[in-house]
Order: structure tokens, then sequence, then C-alpha cells
């Protein structure tokens, strides 16, 4: 199956630990998480990781907190999971937003971001985090709703 790296995001983390969404969680150097602990509440999560045999503290968003003993920094924690999306070209005709509480606006897609935390999408020279086919969700322009799952 195909898959594809995204930034951490402790909600959705949680969600894959609890076995509600497909995913792994890794380091950006791709090491596997052996385990991982969340304190505190959604907004506010403290991250515990066991990398290697190791505990590592990371930030809600999976950013690093400590190194360990030896001064090495093990990288962030980003989340790979199954890569179902449609895969755009230039100029293709996209709905994008960047969160789920936003409206969901037209652009023409431009390219995919690689290499940043958060974005993962340029249309209509601005980022995006989410981003859909125009065609079959001409209804959703405006509104907030979810796409339907295919």
């Amino acid at each position: 199956m195909k898959t594809k790296t995204i930034p951490f995001d402790a909600k959705m983390a949680k969600d894959i630990q609890d076995g509600k969404n497909d995913g792994k969680i890794k380091t950006r150097d791709s090491k596997d998480v052996d385990e991982i602990v969340f304190f505190g509440t959604p907004l506010e999560y403290k991250v515990y990781a066991v990398i290697n045999g190791r505990p590592h503290s990371f930030t809600e968003r999976g950013f690093e907190r400590s190194w360990d003993k030896s001064g090495k920094w093990h990288g962030d924690l980003v989340i790979e999971v199954p890569d179902n999306e449609p895969q755009f070209k230039p100029f293709d005709k996209v709905l994008v937003r960047n969160e789920d509480t936003s409206a969901w606006t037209c652009a023409i897609f431009s390219h995919h971001i690689n290499n940043t935390v958060s974005f993962l999408y340029a249309a209509n020279s601005f980022l995006w985090k989410q981003c859909i086919p125009y065609e079959g969700n001409e209804h959703l322009v405006g509104t907030t709703d979810k796409p339907k799952e295919d």
C-alpha cells in the first residue's frame, strides 16, 4: 500500500494509537516509535515517545523537547498514513482550506509541498493544509462540510 508522511498531529496520533485511524507514528528520520503516551488535554498534550528503547519528550505538534544523554537529537515526530488522496496536476481545479472549521475555497492547484511541517499544497500562490478535487465536490464551496468518503 502506498503511504505518505504528514505533519504530526497529537489528536490524529492518539486516534491511530486507539485504532480509530490507520497510520504509523515515526520520527522525521524514519525511526519507528515503539510506544507513545499522551498527557493533558487535546489542545495541550504532552507527548512522550519511546524510540530505540529510550524515552523522548515532544510538544503536541511533534517537536522534540530534549536530546538523549549522548546529546543526540532524534528528530521530530511525523505520521505515515495510507495515501488515498488523488494525485493532482498543475492547473487542476481544487477546493482548499487550512482547518476543518474553515470554509472550502476554489483554487487552481500548483504543486505539492514536501519540506514544511504544516502545509502540504500550493494553490493560487498560497499554501494549504487540505486539498480535494473540485469535481464532485462543487456543493462544498463556501461550507465547512466534510467531503464524502469513497
